[in-house]
């Protein structure tokens, strides 16, 4: 029972500091996850500010206008983000869907939606949550102050007979229950925390995310975008390129864009 109780206790810790690993902020698991760099046209022009490359659209009822930027994701998708200007008399409507990357004969790559996201991140940290609990739970059925050690015996009996053996003692050890009770509180302190930093850097991002929206005429739109990055996207050779659709109204917007992988 004692070398079960050593067994549960060493998985339970190694459980809640992958747990912990796995939560801490900047160590989402590993997404790949690209870059865009604008292409200009003749009458697309490219700019820079602040390091960061932007790219203005201007059509016959609505101006685009793309930043090639990184929002972190708690899921880690690739992103960047879109603004629209509306010169339409109508009103139209406009949200990730009107936004799409295309290339050669792959499948459209649509954008995720903040619905989508949402959900996701909801279940993260509800599954982590609960990996959590057990871990804890485990962790603290073990620190039970609880010490063994090997003995061994010999001696004379009443009638003269010399025997000897040896075994195993467990002993409780009020110290060592302390400090066992200690670190299971302060591992369970520090995974509450990291699951509450995850929520909310996930919050944030979601936050920023472009939605649907009813556009007026003159009214400014836009935000983030965000997609899972297919495996085709990262064979790309140097020299090809995709296209960015940006759709508002009757207009479709295309900016063509070379993609590198950034990790």
């Amino acid at each position: 029972m004692e070398k079960f109780r050593e067994k549960v206790t060493s998985a339970a810790a190694a459980l809640c500091t992958a747990l912990l690993l796995s939560v801490a902020p900047g160590t989402a698991e590993a997404r790949d996850n690209f870059s865009l760099e604008f292409q200009e046209t003749t009458d697309q022009n490219a700019n820079w500010q602040n390091g960061v490359q932007y790219i203005d659209v201007i059509g016959v009822n609505s101006v685009v206008r793309i930043i090639n930027i990184q929002d972190e994701f708690p899921d880690d998708q690739s992103t960047f983000r879109v603004f629209v200007l509306s010169g339409e008399s109508q009103t139209v409507e406009f949200g990730p869907d009107s936004v799409w990357i295309e290339h050669a004969d792959e499948e459209r790559l649509e954008m995720v939606t903040y619905e989508d996201l949402q959900g996701r991140l909801r279940r993260d940290v509800g599954r982590r949550s609960a990996i959590a609990a057990i871990g804890n739970a485990f962790s603290a059925m073990g620190a039970n102050g609880q010490r063994t050690g090997d003995i061994s015996f010999n001696g004379m009996s009443n009638q003269g007979q010399a025997f000897h053996g040896s075994g195993t003692i467990s002993y409780y050890d009020q110290n060592l229950a302390r400090q066992q009770q200690q670190n299971v509180a302060n591992q369970s302190a520090a995974i509450a925390a990291s699951l509450q930093t995850r929520q909310l850097r996930g919050d944030a991002a979601l936050t920023a995310m472009l939605r649907q929206h009813t556009v007026q005429h003159g009214e400014i739109v836009g935000g983030t975008v965000a997609f899972d990055a297919p495996r085709w996207l990262g064979r790309l050779d140097e020299d090809e390129r995709i296209t960015i659709v940006v759709r508002f109204g009757a207009e479709e917007h295309r900016i063509v864009a070379r993609v590198s992988e950034i990790r």
